[in-house]
């Protein structure tokens, strides 16, 4: 076998091969249709839509999520589009104006066809992969190694998600144009005119793209361990990257970007505490999806006594595996601490996002590279160690058929964020009720009216959402608009909760929609929430109420007790 696979990587065709491939297996996404922000996107470039209106226009807000506009947060309150524990002043937005360019190329130049936006983003995957294609060449020299870490690198799993959801294409992007300036920065290194500033104008376009451009850095620093020219040498080369990232900060930074307020995000400028106090975990658990391929996918909904030490335990584990991968060769292949160096720090920016499978990107090359060199030797005829056939079967053929089953089945993952607009039915009286939701979660809530209206059916007039999704409560009726709620276990302690809410609760906090009124009445040492009230302003049997409580992705009705009953409701997502 590994003879065989020895002669195919020779193939001088082997690397376009895998380019080739690495889209093939992604191609079953094509007909996944919509999902999640697509929707958002769709709503923010829509010239006569009734959603996301910015006064910076939707190239440049395209991925505002909570907008810093003075009562537009209130305004979303007010709409239900947010919940009621919403962090006042909470903050999101992303500069990924390139990015967006390409979704308005997707609605104004083809329309509502998904097949040619997936189509689109499988285009840009092409450019990723024959970009760390020609990365690896330059990197690692033209041979078998390149071409193995190419084929590493382009049926990686972890890649399933950005290439299969079309809001999620900016991915895509930074990885394509930070593979091209990590070329461009070793091509200049080598004596390549003008391949300094190549490198920047790539990093300038990776950072345009996505704020996972940042990474290029990191990939960039890597690559000048073991380097012995003069330091001015390798200064000069830095200047047009120093100038790039410089303009890109300050414009970051100035037009408002960043998430702050959200307890799935954090921003590093504006709360390095919390997010120093995050990295060890999340990348622990970024390093184990990149090295182990594990899913990590699940890690928002684990509760914090959960993910704190598994996340502690998984760095050490793949430390321990990495050093043990490599230690032989250290000495002989100096590119080992490179590639090694290079996956650390290009995982520690996405340490500010909750885990998951999709933000690998850029610290993949890394790790593809560290393989590829490693099993080199059973590749050129030693006998093949337990590990290397391990590593090249969990990382070849496995890791290709979950890529593969990954992307045919992307539109069952889509489904589950609009499932909620597609389970409330076609009544026509929808559009003059409030929809009355005894738990949910804002990315359960928030595409219902967005879905609903594209989809030409009855939009809620305005939407409520009692308390969070994943929390047993009792219900109990105190008057004919007062409803008190008792958290059967402290509620708000999954990060998956908290999407926009990153303080703790505090007892007598009180919040004043369009729609009611909310006091939380108990919270426990950590700040969740244990009990809480929430007034109407009408009787809660008033017909421009539409009671519903989530089960699953679905809802059924319900009907509010009476004065001076309780009742049992259990949670819509039984979390862990």
């Amino acid at each position: 076998m590994f003879a065989t696979l020895a002669r195919w990587l020779d193939h001088p065709r082997a690397g376009l091969a895998a380019v080739v491939g690495g889209v093939l297996l992604s191609a079953g996404s094509i007909g996944a249709g919509l999902g999640a922000d697509d929707w958002f996107h769709r709503a923010h470039l829509d010239p006569e839509g009734p959603y996301f209106s910015s006064e910076r226009g939707p190239i440049l807000d395209l991925f505002l999520f909570f907008p810093a506009e003075p009562g537009a947060v209130r305004a979303l309150m007010d709409q239900g589009v947010l919940s009621w524990w919403t962090q006042p002043d909470i903050r999101g937005g992303f500069f990924r104006p390139l990015t967006a360019l390409t979704h308005a190329w997707d609605w104004w130049g083809v329309g509502a066809h998904p097949a040619l936006h997936h189509l689109h983003s499988l285009a840009w995957l092409a450019l990723a992969l024959w970009a760390a294609h020609r990365f690896f060449l330059e990197w690692l020299g033209p041979g078998r190694r390149a071409v193995l870490a190419t084929w590493l690198y382009a049926v990686d799993e972890n890649h399933a998600l950005p290439a299969s959801w079309v809001a999620n294409r900016n991915a895509l992007l930074a990885m394509a144009f930070g593979a091209l300036a990590a070329r461009a920065h070793l091509a200049g290194a080598r004596g390549e005119r003008g391949g300094a500033w190549f490198a920047a104008g790539w990093l300038a376009l990776a950072l345009l793209s996505a704020e996972a451009g940042v990474a290029t850095f990191a990939v960039l620093a890597a690559l000048e361990l073991g380097r012995t020219e003069p330091l001015r040498t390798r200064a000069r080369r830095w200047v047009p990257l120093a100038l790039v990232g410089a303009a890109w900060a300050a414009a970051w930074i100035t037009l408002g970007y960043g998430m702050y307020g959200s307890g799935l995000y954090v921003d590093p400028l504006r709360d390095p505490v919390r997010y120093l106090s995050l990295v060890p975990e999340r990348l622990g658990a970024l390093g184990a999806a990149a090295w182990m391929n594990l899913p990590v996918d699940v890690w928002a909904i684990l509760p914090p006594r959960v993910t704190v030490p598994l996340g502690l335990g998984l760095l050490v584990a793949v430390s321990l595996a990495v050093a043990g991968l490599a230690r032989r060769a250290w000495r002989s292949e100096p590119v080992l601490l490179q590639a090694v160096v290079l996956s650390t720090l290009a995982l520690l920016p996405p340490t500010a996002t909750f885990p998951m499978t999709r933000v690998i990107g850029l610290g993949g090359l890394g790790v593809a590279a560290v393989f590829a060199v490693c099993t080199a030797a059973t590749l050129d005829g030693s006998a093949p160690r337990w590990r290397d056939r391990l590593v090249l079967a969990w990382h070849l053929p496995v890791s290709a058929l979950v890529l593969a089953v990954h992307s045919a089945l992307v539109s069952v993952v889509l489904s589950t964020a609009t499932a909620a607009a597609d389970a409330l039915g076609p009544e026509p009286e929808i559009a003059d009720q409030t929809l009355v939701l005894t738990g949910g979660h804002e990315i359960m809530t928030a595409y219902i009216p967005i879905v609903r209206h594209y989809d030409g059916r009855p939009v809620p007039k305005a939407m409520i959402v009692l308390g969070p999704v994943g929390t047993p409560v009792t219900m109990t009726r105190e008057d004919e608009r007062t409803l008190r709620l008792d958290a059967a276990r402290a509620a708000f302690t999954h990060s998956f909760e908290r999407l926009a809410r990153a303080a703790p609760f505090t007892v007598g906090e009180r919040v004043d929609t369009a729609t009611l009124h909310a006091e939380v009445l108990a919270v426990d040492a950590q700040g969740n929430v244990l009990s809480w009230r929430v007034r109407f302003p009408a009787p809660l049997e008033d017909p421009r109420y539409a009671w519903r409580r989530p089960e699953g992705m679905g809802f059924l009705p319900f009907t509010p007790p009476a004065v001076g009953e309780s009742v049992a409701v259990a949670a819509a997502v039984e979390l862990p």
